[in-house]
């Protein structure tokens, strides 16, 4: 089991980066809105191989003010 981590979203922003570089994702318009294609076992790639060194890099900084950061990292010490 996988204990549930309650927290922003704000940092997976990161990974859209990854993916681009690696010419891994698609954007473009849906309708009126902006939409990103990847497959998932290539998003589920780059963030285990960034997340083996720091595991808690999707929350957000202790200085941004994301009270569910702060306490989801709290809870990992």
């Amino acid at each position: 089991m996988i204990a549930e981590t309650d927290h922003c979203c704000a940092g997976f922003q990161k990974a859209d980066g990854w993916l681009r570089a690696a010419e891994l994702q698609r954007e473009g318009r849906v309708g009126h809105a902006d939409a990103r294609l990847c497959d998932a076992r290539d998003l589920v790639a780059v963030a285990v191989e960034r997340l083996r060194d720091e595991p808690l890099m999707f929350l957000s900084a202790p200085s941004a003010g994301y009270d569910e950061c702060d306490l989801a990292r709290a809870s990992c010490a």
